[in-house]
């Protein structure tokens, strides 16, 4: 792909064809069906929707205990569908959009991972074409030797891939070296080897699914019946990373709600704020920013990672570090629902992204207010 005539690995992405991206630019599809629908959402080719079942009347807020909280439940957001891209090979091309809802996105995931197959220099090339500023690439690391995680791109290589990219596209976009580490406290020590020997310039905990864990998508039927405080051992594991002090940023906080839906579902996670209580007063504690990870919008749960109401508490609490990441897998979710978590952080009372290490360098990165 050298020469003068390499062309970027470019596929769709809605917000460059919503705002007349350029030629071949796919327009988003207008639904796909969720294979785990809520029994009150109507079926493909129902006439009308079944009426939903008769509550005499909402209950309580638990997260407005002393008339502090906003109560969001009553803002109601419709899952956005799950989407798939095709046509991996067609590289159309773009026109600058120019606009963008966040100054950065800092959780995308490349060829590097085990899990992506987004070419190296696609994330770049839709940055540059939003007029985003800053991204990092924040492929996954595993220390569970079993995980392909693990072994699947040493830091010499990632290292070496930003430098490449850097040269590239460095005169008119940022690009941090990331990386998104898989926190078990069973190898916090080698986590924290690795982070002493190895730079990077931002750092993701994340508690994921591991080998042995019961959170997984094919045990989601084991979870029927549970109450959702039997999730409690996933949020004490973030509660561990957070308080380890390795990472910058804490990753899609209460991820475990996707491998436990529908049978524990969001409304049961709203009502029981005392399981993101401790989490987040462990992140202003350490100094660890919270990162809305958007990719929750275009999941089965339909809201983002944490929930809304644990983002004003957080900021309810003093808390000043956020981030926003789109956790993107495949080009069109680069910066996939952005404008959501740009409402949801003025909401908040939130007036910049930050990382602690940022601000102890002086970096500011505005929310756009428009």
């Amino acid at each position: 792909m050298d020469g003068p005539d390499r062309r970027l690995h470019l596929h769709h992405h809605p917000r460059l064809a919503a705002e007349g991206g350029g030629a071949g630019l796919r327009p988003r599809p207008e639904h796909d069906p969720d294979p785990c629908r809520p029994p009150d959402r109507p079926h493909p080719g129902e006439l009308a929707p079944r009426a939903p079942p008769h509550r005499p009347g909402p209950p309580p807020d638990p997260w407005a205990a002393g008339g502090c909280c906003p109560r969001l439940a009553e803002r109601a957001v419709s899952p956005a569908p799950i989407r798939r891209i095709g046509d991996r090979d067609r590289r159309p091309e773009l026109a600058l959009a120019g606009t963008f809802d966040s100054p950065l996105d800092v959780h995308l995931h490349t060829l590097l991972s085990p899990d992506s197959e987004v070419p190296l220099d696609v994330y770049p090339a839709l940055a540059i074409a939003l007029g985003m500023p800053r991204i990092a690439l924040t492929d996954h690391l595993d220390f569970d030797p079993r995980e392909v995680g693990a072994t699947l791109a040493p830091h010499q290589q990632r290292v070496e891939t930003v430098e490449a990219l850097r040269r590239e596209f460095g005169d008119r976009l940022e690009i941090l070296l990331g990386v998104e580490i898989s926190y078990e406290r069973q190898y916090e020590a080698e986590i924290r080897e690795h982070l002493r020997t190895n730079q990077y310039d931002l750092t993701i905990g994340s508690v994921h699914p591991g080998i042995d864990s019961p959170f997984k998508r094919a045990l989601a039927a084991n979870w029927a019946g549970h109450d959702v405080h039997d999730t409690a051992p996933y949020f004490a594991e973030v509660q561990a990373g957070i308080e380890s002090g390795l990472f910058d940023i804490v990753g899609h906080m209460d991820y475990v709600r996707k491998y436990v839906y529908p049978f524990i579902d969001t409304p049961a996670f709203e009502a029981a704020p005392d399981l993101y209580e401790p989490v987040l007063k462990a992140l202003i504690e350490t100094g660890t920013a919270l990162e809305i990870n958007t990719s929750g919008w275009r999941q089965r749960t339909g809201v983002p990672y944490p929930l809304p109401q644990a983002v004003h508490r957080y900021r309810e609490l003093g808390g000043e570090y956020i981030v926003t990441g789109s956790d993107a897998h495949q080009p069109d979710w680069f910066a996939m629902n952005f404008d959501r978590a740009r409402e949801l952080l003025l909401d908040a009372g939130f007036e910049e992204l930050a990382t602690k290490r940022w601000k102890s360098a002086g970096e500011q990165w505005p929310i756009p207010t428009r």
